[in-house]
Protein backbone atom coordinates (compact mmCIF):
# COMPACT_ATOMS: atom_id res chain seq x y z
CA UNK A 1 0.00 0.00 0.00
CA UNK A 2 1.34 3.41 -0.91
CA UNK A 3 2.49 5.67 1.84
CA UNK A 4 0.97 9.13 2.05
CA UNK A 5 3.81 10.76 0.10
CA UNK A 6 3.65 8.18 -2.64
CA UNK A 7 -0.11 8.51 -2.97
CA UNK A 8 0.33 12.27 -3.03
CA UNK A 9 2.83 12.05 -5.89
CA UNK A 10 0.66 9.62 -7.84
CA UNK A 11 -2.48 11.76 -7.57
CA UNK A 12 -0.45 14.86 -8.46
CA UNK A 13 0.83 13.24 -11.66
CA UNK A 14 -2.53 12.15 -13.07
CA UNK A 15 -4.23 15.56 -13.71
CA UNK A 16 -1.35 17.11 -15.73
CA UNK A 17 -0.90 13.82 -17.58
CA UNK A 18 -4.56 13.72 -18.64
CA UNK A 19 -4.46 17.42 -19.54
CA UNK A 20 -1.32 16.87 -21.65
CA UNK A 21 -2.89 13.95 -23.50
CA UNK A 22 -5.97 16.03 -24.30
CA UNK A 23 -3.79 18.94 -25.42
CA UNK A 24 -1.59 16.90 -27.77
CA UNK A 25 -4.54 14.98 -29.20
CA UNK A 26 -6.46 18.24 -29.78
CA UNK A 27 -3.40 19.83 -31.36
CA UNK A 28 -2.91 16.94 -33.77
CA UNK A 29 -6.64 16.80 -34.43
CA UNK A 30 -6.68 20.33 -35.83
CA UNK A 31 -4.69 19.14 -38.85
CA UNK A 32 -7.42 16.61 -39.66
CA UNK A 33 -10.38 18.89 -38.99
CA UNK A 34 -9.97 20.58 -42.37
CA UNK A 35 -10.46 17.23 -44.09
CA UNK A 36 -13.47 16.43 -41.93
CA UNK A 37 -15.03 19.87 -42.49
CA UNK A 38 -14.55 19.57 -46.23
CA UNK A 39 -16.40 16.25 -46.20
CA UNK A 40 -19.17 17.47 -43.91
CA UNK A 41 -20.01 20.65 -45.86
CA UNK A 42 -22.52 19.92 -48.59
CA UNK A 43 -22.81 16.21 -47.92
CA UNK A 44 -25.53 16.11 -45.29
CA UNK A 45 -23.42 14.15 -42.81
CA UNK A 46 -25.13 13.52 -39.48
CA UNK A 47 -23.64 14.99 -36.33
CA UNK A 48 -23.15 11.55 -34.75
CA UNK A 49 -21.09 10.51 -37.79
CA UNK A 50 -18.85 13.56 -37.35
CA UNK A 51 -18.32 12.63 -33.70
CA UNK A 52 -17.39 9.09 -34.73
CA UNK A 53 -14.82 10.42 -37.20
CA UNK A 54 -13.29 12.70 -34.58
CA UNK A 55 -13.27 9.87 -32.04
CA UNK A 56 -11.52 7.45 -34.39
CA UNK A 57 -8.82 9.89 -35.46
CA UNK A 58 -8.27 11.03 -31.84
CA UNK A 59 -7.68 7.44 -30.73
CA UNK A 60 -5.12 6.96 -33.50
CA UNK A 61 -3.02 9.81 -32.04
CA UNK A 62 -2.65 8.16 -28.62
CA UNK A 63 0.64 6.27 -29.36
CA UNK A 64 2.35 9.63 -29.86
CA UNK A 65 0.46 11.71 -27.31
CA UNK A 66 0.77 9.37 -24.31
CA UNK A 67 4.59 9.02 -24.07
CA UNK A 68 5.18 12.74 -24.64
CA UNK A 69 2.45 13.62 -22.13
CA UNK A 70 4.10 11.37 -19.54
CA UNK A 71 7.39 13.22 -20.00
CA UNK A 72 5.92 16.68 -19.54
CA UNK A 73 3.55 15.67 -16.74
CA UNK A 74 6.30 14.06 -14.65
CA UNK A 75 8.65 16.99 -15.26
CA UNK A 76 5.93 19.49 -14.37
CA UNK A 77 4.80 17.88 -11.11
CA UNK A 78 8.35 17.37 -9.81
CA UNK A 79 9.36 20.89 -10.79
CA UNK A 80 6.36 22.36 -9.00
CA UNK A 81 7.02 20.31 -5.87
CA UNK A 82 10.67 21.41 -5.93
CA UNK A 83 9.77 25.08 -6.22
CA UNK A 84 7.34 24.74 -3.28
CA UNK A 85 10.09 23.04 -1.22
CA UNK A 86 7.94 19.92 -0.86
CA UNK A 87 10.73 17.76 -2.23
CA UNK A 88 13.10 19.22 0.38
CA UNK A 89 10.56 18.36 3.09
CA UNK A 90 10.31 14.79 1.82
CA UNK A 91 14.09 14.50 1.69
CA UNK A 92 14.36 15.79 5.26
CA UNK A 93 12.42 12.74 6.40
CA UNK A 94 15.10 10.53 4.83
CA UNK A 95 12.93 9.28 1.97
CA UNK A 96 15.11 7.67 -0.70
CA UNK A 97 14.69 8.92 -4.24
CA UNK A 98 13.67 5.49 -5.50
CA UNK A 99 10.71 5.57 -3.10
CA UNK A 100 9.58 8.85 -4.61
CA UNK A 101 10.07 7.43 -8.09
CA UNK A 102 8.15 4.23 -7.27
CA UNK A 103 4.62 5.66 -7.89
CA UNK A 104 5.80 7.08 -11.23
CA UNK A 105 7.26 3.70 -12.15
CA UNK A 106 4.05 1.85 -11.32
CA UNK A 107 1.92 4.39 -13.17
CA UNK A 108 4.21 4.23 -16.20
CA UNK A 109 3.94 0.44 -16.22
CA UNK A 110 0.15 0.69 -16.07
CA UNK A 111 0.07 3.27 -18.86
CA UNK A 112 2.53 1.23 -20.94
CA UNK A 113 0.43 -1.93 -20.65
CA UNK A 114 -2.68 0.05 -21.58
CA UNK A 115 -1.18 1.60 -24.71
CA UNK A 116 0.24 -1.78 -25.72
CA UNK A 117 -3.22 -3.33 -25.43
CA UNK A 118 -4.79 -0.50 -27.42
CA UNK A 119 -2.14 -0.91 -30.11
CA UNK A 120 -3.05 -4.55 -30.69
CA UNK A 121 -6.47 -3.98 -32.26
CA UNK A 122 -8.33 -0.86 -31.12
CA UNK A 123 -6.00 1.79 -32.55
CA UNK A 124 -5.55 -0.02 -35.91
CA UNK A 125 -9.34 -0.46 -36.04
CA UNK A 126 -9.85 3.29 -35.47
CA UNK A 127 -7.38 4.16 -38.24
CA UNK A 128 -9.13 1.75 -40.59
CA UNK A 129 -12.60 3.04 -39.73
CA UNK A 130 -11.59 6.67 -40.18
CA UNK A 131 -10.10 6.10 -43.62
CA UNK A 132 -12.97 3.97 -44.88
CA UNK A 133 -15.54 6.39 -43.48
CA UNK A 134 -13.85 9.24 -45.35
CA UNK A 135 -13.91 7.20 -48.57
CA UNK A 136 -17.55 6.24 -48.06
CA UNK A 137 -18.68 9.79 -47.28
CA UNK A 138 -16.71 11.20 -50.20
CA UNK A 139 -18.46 8.79 -52.52
CA UNK A 140 -21.81 9.64 -50.94
CA UNK A 141 -21.41 13.33 -51.74
CA UNK A 142 -19.98 12.82 -55.21
CA UNK A 143 -23.24 13.28 -57.12
CA UNK A 144 -24.14 16.47 -55.28
CA UNK A 145 -20.84 18.12 -56.23
CA UNK A 146 -21.28 17.93 -60.02
CA UNK A 147 -22.71 21.23 -61.28
CA UNK A 148 -23.31 22.52 -64.83
CA UNK A 149 -20.70 24.82 -66.28
CA UNK A 150 -18.12 24.00 -63.57
CA UNK A 151 -15.11 21.72 -63.60
CA UNK A 152 -15.38 18.78 -61.19
CA UNK A 153 -11.96 17.64 -59.90
CA UNK A 154 -12.73 15.78 -56.64
CA UNK A 155 -11.60 12.46 -58.14
CA UNK A 156 -7.77 12.28 -58.43
CA UNK A 157 -6.63 12.20 -62.06
CA UNK A 158 -10.11 12.95 -63.52
CA UNK A 159 -11.62 16.26 -64.63
CA UNK A 160 -15.32 16.37 -65.57
CA UNK A 161 -17.23 19.20 -67.25
CA UNK A 162 -20.77 19.46 -68.61
CA UNK A 163 -22.43 22.52 -70.15
CA UNK A 164 -25.86 21.51 -68.81
CA UNK A 165 -26.91 19.30 -65.93
CA UNK A 166 -30.34 18.55 -64.51
CA UNK A 167 -31.37 16.44 -61.55
CA UNK A 168 -27.94 16.79 -59.85
CA UNK A 169 -26.02 15.12 -62.62
CA UNK A 170 -28.69 12.64 -63.68
CA UNK A 171 -28.83 14.16 -67.14
CA UNK A 172 -25.92 16.06 -68.68
CA UNK A 173 -25.27 17.66 -72.04
CA UNK A 174 -21.96 18.17 -73.87
CA UNK A 175 -19.83 16.13 -71.49
CA UNK A 176 -16.04 16.59 -71.43
CA UNK A 177 -13.76 14.27 -69.42
CA UNK A 178 -9.96 14.14 -69.14
CA UNK A 179 -8.16 11.23 -67.48
CA UNK A 180 -4.50 11.22 -66.48
CA UNK A 181 -3.38 7.71 -65.50
CA UNK A 182 -0.04 8.12 -63.71
CA UNK A 183 1.24 10.59 -66.30
CA UNK A 184 1.87 7.79 -68.82
CA UNK A 185 -1.60 7.56 -70.39
CA UNK A 186 -3.86 10.49 -71.13
CA UNK A 187 -7.45 10.04 -72.20
CA UNK A 188 -10.01 12.59 -73.38
CA UNK A 189 -13.69 11.70 -73.69
CA UNK A 190 -16.29 13.83 -75.47
CA UNK A 191 -19.97 12.93 -75.50
CA UNK A 192 -23.19 14.61 -76.60
CA UNK A 193 -24.99 13.58 -73.45
CA UNK A 194 -24.56 11.47 -70.34
CA UNK A 195 -26.09 10.54 -67.03
CA UNK A 196 -24.85 9.26 -63.71
CA UNK A 197 -25.58 5.71 -62.62
CA UNK A 198 -25.24 5.24 -58.88
CA UNK A 199 -25.31 1.72 -57.47
CA UNK A 200 -26.00 1.62 -53.76
CA UNK A 201 -23.60 -0.45 -51.69
CA UNK A 202 -24.32 -2.74 -48.82
CA UNK A 203 -23.20 -2.21 -45.24
CA UNK A 204 -19.79 -3.65 -46.11
CA UNK A 205 -19.28 -1.77 -49.41
CA UNK A 206 -19.37 1.87 -50.40
CA UNK A 207 -21.30 1.54 -53.68
CA UNK A 208 -20.21 2.75 -57.10
CA UNK A 209 -20.86 5.58 -59.52
CA UNK A 210 -20.51 5.34 -63.29
CA UNK A 211 -21.17 7.78 -66.10
CA UNK A 212 -23.31 6.47 -68.96
CA UNK A 213 -22.30 8.36 -72.13
CA UNK A 214 -23.90 8.52 -75.58
CA UNK A 215 -22.72 9.65 -79.01
CA UNK A 216 -19.11 10.56 -78.47
CA UNK A 217 -15.47 9.66 -78.96
CA UNK A 218 -12.41 8.70 -76.92
CA UNK A 219 -8.95 10.06 -77.72
CA UNK A 220 -6.17 8.20 -75.91
CA UNK A 221 -2.49 9.18 -75.88
CA UNK A 222 0.10 6.70 -74.58
CA UNK A 223 3.67 7.60 -73.60
CA UNK A 224 5.54 10.75 -74.47
CA UNK A 225 5.38 10.19 -78.24
CA UNK A 226 2.42 11.03 -80.43
CA UNK A 227 0.85 7.58 -80.18
CA UNK A 228 -2.83 8.53 -80.36
CA UNK A 229 -5.86 6.27 -80.64
CA UNK A 230 -9.37 7.55 -81.39
CA UNK A 231 -12.49 5.51 -80.76
CA UNK A 232 -16.05 6.47 -81.70
CA UNK A 233 -18.91 5.13 -79.60
CA UNK A 234 -22.66 5.30 -79.37
CA UNK A 235 -22.84 4.05 -75.79
CA UNK A 236 -20.07 3.91 -73.19
CA UNK A 237 -20.07 3.40 -69.42
CA UNK A 238 -17.22 5.19 -67.71
CA UNK A 239 -16.53 4.33 -64.00
CA UNK A 240 -15.79 7.60 -62.23
CA UNK A 241 -16.04 6.20 -58.69
CA UNK A 242 -15.55 2.53 -58.29
CA UNK A 243 -16.48 0.74 -55.21
CA UNK A 244 -15.96 -2.75 -54.10
CA UNK A 245 -13.95 -1.29 -51.26
CA UNK A 246 -14.75 -3.31 -48.22
CA UNK A 247 -15.09 -1.18 -45.10
CA UNK A 248 -13.04 -3.81 -43.31
CA UNK A 249 -10.33 -3.87 -45.99
CA UNK A 250 -6.76 -3.11 -44.98
CA UNK A 251 -4.51 -1.08 -47.21
CA UNK A 252 -1.75 -0.05 -44.77
CA UNK A 253 0.21 -1.82 -42.09
CA UNK A 254 -0.88 0.79 -39.54
CA UNK A 255 -4.45 -0.48 -40.00
CA UNK A 256 -3.63 -4.12 -39.38
CA UNK A 257 -3.97 -5.85 -36.02
CA UNK A 258 -0.68 -6.84 -34.43
CA UNK A 259 -1.27 -10.56 -34.92
CA UNK A 260 -1.74 -9.92 -38.66
CA UNK A 261 1.53 -8.01 -38.79
CA UNK A 262 3.28 -10.85 -36.99
CA UNK A 263 1.96 -13.42 -39.48
CA UNK A 264 3.28 -11.33 -42.38
CA UNK A 265 6.68 -11.09 -40.70
CA UNK A 266 6.77 -14.84 -40.05
CA UNK A 267 5.89 -15.56 -43.68
CA UNK A 268 8.69 -13.25 -44.79
CA UNK A 269 11.14 -14.94 -42.39
CA UNK A 270 10.30 -18.29 -43.96
CA UNK A 271 11.55 -16.89 -47.28
CA UNK A 272 14.56 -14.60 -47.15
CA UNK A 273 13.64 -12.35 -44.21
CA UNK A 274 14.59 -9.21 -46.12
CA UNK A 275 11.14 -8.00 -47.17
CA UNK A 276 8.16 -6.53 -45.34
CA UNK A 277 10.27 -3.67 -43.97
CA UNK A 278 7.30 -1.38 -43.36
CA UNK A 279 5.45 -4.20 -41.62
CA UNK A 280 8.40 -4.84 -39.32
CA UNK A 281 8.72 -1.14 -38.52
CA UNK A 282 5.04 -0.90 -37.65
CA UNK A 283 5.07 -4.02 -35.49
CA UNK A 284 8.20 -3.15 -33.50
CA UNK A 285 7.06 0.44 -33.13
CA UNK A 286 4.01 -0.85 -31.26
CA UNK A 287 6.25 -2.96 -29.05
CA UNK A 288 8.50 0.03 -28.44
CA UNK A 289 5.75 2.46 -27.37
CA UNK A 290 5.25 1.02 -23.82
CA UNK A 291 9.02 1.11 -23.16
CA UNK A 292 9.19 4.64 -24.51
CA UNK A 293 6.39 5.68 -22.14
CA UNK A 294 8.26 4.27 -19.12
CA UNK A 295 11.53 5.95 -20.11
CA UNK A 296 9.90 9.31 -20.82
CA UNK A 297 8.26 9.37 -17.39
CA UNK A 298 11.57 8.33 -15.80
CA UNK A 299 13.33 11.15 -17.64
CA UNK A 300 10.66 13.66 -16.65
CA UNK A 301 10.98 12.65 -12.99
CA UNK A 302 14.78 13.05 -13.08
CA UNK A 303 14.77 16.39 -14.87
CA UNK A 304 11.90 17.86 -12.89
CA UNK A 305 13.63 17.88 -9.49
CA UNK A 306 15.47 21.14 -8.80
CA UNK A 307 18.13 21.90 -6.25
CA UNK A 308 16.17 23.69 -3.62
CA UNK A 309 13.54 26.41 -3.69
CA UNK A 310 13.92 28.70 -6.66
CA UNK A 311 17.53 27.66 -7.28
CA UNK A 312 19.04 26.17 -10.37
CA UNK A 313 18.21 26.72 -14.01
CA UNK A 314 14.99 25.44 -15.54
CA UNK A 315 15.30 22.00 -17.08
CA UNK A 316 12.60 22.78 -19.65
CA UNK A 317 15.07 23.45 -22.50
CA UNK A 318 16.92 20.21 -21.69
CA UNK A 319 13.66 18.26 -21.72
CA UNK A 320 12.61 19.76 -25.04
CA UNK A 321 16.06 19.23 -26.57
CA UNK A 322 16.13 15.56 -25.61
CA UNK A 323 12.63 15.12 -27.04
CA UNK A 324 13.67 16.68 -30.34
CA UNK A 325 16.90 14.65 -30.48
CA UNK A 326 15.01 11.43 -29.84
CA UNK A 327 12.62 11.97 -32.74
CA UNK A 328 15.43 13.19 -35.02
CA UNK A 329 17.31 9.94 -34.45
CA UNK A 330 14.09 7.96 -34.65
CA UNK A 331 13.06 9.27 -38.08
CA UNK A 332 16.65 9.14 -39.34
CA UNK A 333 16.95 5.45 -38.44
CA UNK A 334 13.47 4.75 -39.84
CA UNK A 335 14.61 6.24 -43.15
CA UNK A 336 17.73 4.07 -43.09
CA UNK A 337 15.68 0.96 -42.36
CA UNK A 338 13.38 1.64 -45.30
CA UNK A 339 16.44 1.92 -47.54
CA UNK A 340 17.68 -1.43 -46.25
CA UNK A 341 20.80 -0.08 -44.53
CA UNK A 342 19.61 -0.86 -40.98
CA UNK A 343 17.47 -3.65 -39.49
CA UNK A 344 14.00 -2.56 -38.40
CA UNK A 345 14.56 -3.58 -34.78
CA UNK A 346 17.73 -1.49 -34.55
CA UNK A 347 15.97 1.50 -36.11
CA UNK A 348 13.13 1.35 -33.59
CA UNK A 349 14.95 0.47 -30.38
CA UNK A 350 18.31 2.29 -30.75
CA UNK A 351 16.87 5.79 -30.07
CA UNK A 352 14.93 4.38 -27.11
CA UNK A 353 18.06 2.75 -25.72
CA UNK A 354 20.02 6.01 -26.05
CA UNK A 355 17.22 7.86 -24.30
CA UNK A 356 17.25 5.33 -21.46
CA UNK A 357 20.97 6.02 -20.93
CA UNK A 358 20.20 9.74 -20.73
CA UNK A 359 17.38 9.13 -18.25
CA UNK A 360 19.61 6.92 -16.11
CA UNK A 361 22.39 9.51 -16.11
CA UNK A 362 20.09 12.34 -15.00
CA UNK A 363 18.54 10.08 -12.35
CA UNK A 364 22.01 9.20 -11.05
CA UNK A 365 23.03 12.88 -10.98
CA UNK A 366 20.18 13.88 -8.68
CA UNK A 367 21.55 15.68 -5.63
CA UNK A 368 20.35 13.29 -2.92
CA UNK A 369 21.78 12.70 0.55
CA UNK A 370 22.06 9.15 1.73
Amino acid sequence: MFKITQRYLATGFIPPFVASVLFFVSFLLTFQLFKIIRIVIGRGVEFITVLELIGHIAISFLPFAIPVSGLFAASYIMSRLSEDSEIIAMRSFGIAKWRLYLPFLLLSLLIGVTIYALNQRIIPYSKREFKNSVIRLSSKGLVANIHPGKFFTDIPGITLFATKSTGIGKQMKDVFITVNQGGATKKTILARQGRLIKKEGSKSTQGSISLYLQDGNIVEQQGDELNITKILFQEYEFPISSSNYQTTSITKDSMRASDQLLRIIQQDDSKDGKGAVKTRLEYWSRVNTPFLTIIFIWLGFSLGIKRGRGRGRSTGPITFSLLVLYYLFFFLFISMARKGTMPATYAIFTPTLLLSFAAGWFYHKLDWPS
